[in-house]
């Protein structure tokens, strides 16, 4: 019995938040079923610079790859972030989407990791990303400039006492 998706995002956003980087929103597109329109109004409105995709379940691929392909358009430069069940397929969700990382395992320490990433990489005002760089946070699945998949390793858990959980 794994952990009610929408709590997991709750937790990820304190989390986020307690680390600095208190401008997350959530969208939920689980309640809303937003159509294509709907989607790249959002994401208009709301630019992002990083979008984490939460992919609970494995009939979501086919939305992954959609909502990629949709912000991708919106901003090129979009780092999209893919974690949940899904990324057990990293390969084929980087290969076969536009998806450009996989977060696997627990999320909390990557999410933060790949904010700091993104931050430093937006001030470089390099278009190129620093691979081996990227690949110095844990729980991280991307592909490299040789199109090889390249996984940094399973991350720490989250001890417990760092979660809040609303009650």
């Amino acid at each position: 019995a794994g952990m009610d998706p929408k709590l997991a995002i709750t937790q990820l956003n304190l989390w986020t938040e307690k680390n600095g980087f208190p401008s997350c929103k959530f969208y939920d597109i689980d309640m809303l079923y937003p159509n294509d329109e709907d989607i790249k109004k959002y994401f208009t409105e709301n630019k992002a610079d990083v979008v984490g995709l939460s992919a609970v379940v494995s009939t979501s691929y086919m939305q992954v790859k959609r909502l990629a392909r949709i912000i991708k358009k919106i901003k090129k430069n979009t780092l999209i972030v893919c974690g949940g069940y899904l990324t057990a397929a990293a390969n084929t969700i980087l290969k076969k989407t536009e998806v450009d990382i996989c977060v696997v395992g627990d999320g909390e320490i990557a999410w933060v990791g790949i904010l700091k990433f993104m931050k430093e990489h937006l001030e470089t005002g390099r278009n190129k990303f620093d691979i081996d760089k990227l690949l110095k946070i844990k729980g991280i699945a991307v592909i490299d400039e040789d199109k090889n998949l390249k996984f940094s390793g399973y991350g720490q858990t989250l001890a417990s006492c760092h979660m809040s959980f609303a009650s």
